[in-house]
């Protein structure tokens, strides 16, 4: 994960397999900004909506996974997401054709459309 300065050009790594620490991304898809600065990323190999401290590139599960983060319908291709006013996330998921919401503490999901 890069954050790339859009005058420079100039590319700085914020979260790798050896930059912080927690689940290693395989394939990120999307990038949403929590109020407080954390990343929000969605990665469809991981199954997984993954926090990312900015400063020092840890990451966690918020939702999903191989830890069963959360409760409710689980992901299976997740590729996108958004922030609500409130704080709450909003997943697609390509593979099963559904938005969900997720809760930004407890990880769990409920099934809004599909």
């Amino acid at each position: 994960m890069l954050r790339v300065d859009p005058v420079s050009g100039d590319r700085t790594i914020v979260s790798d397999a050896t930059t912080g620490r927690g689940p290693t991304f395989v394939s990120p898809a999307s990038v949403a900004v929590e109020a407080d600065g954390h990343l929000l990323v969605v990665d469809p190999e991981l199954a997984a909506v993954v926090r990312v401290d900015p400063r020092s590139g840890d990451r966690v599960i918020v939702s999903g996974g191989s830890l069963g983060r959360g409760s409710g319908p689980p992901f299976s291709d997740p590729v996108s997401l958004a922030l609500e006013t409130d704080g709450q996330l909003l997943v697609v998921d390509a593979l099963f054709q559904w938005v969900v919401r997720v809760h930004p503490s407890s990880g769990n999901r409920t099934l809004i459309s599909k």
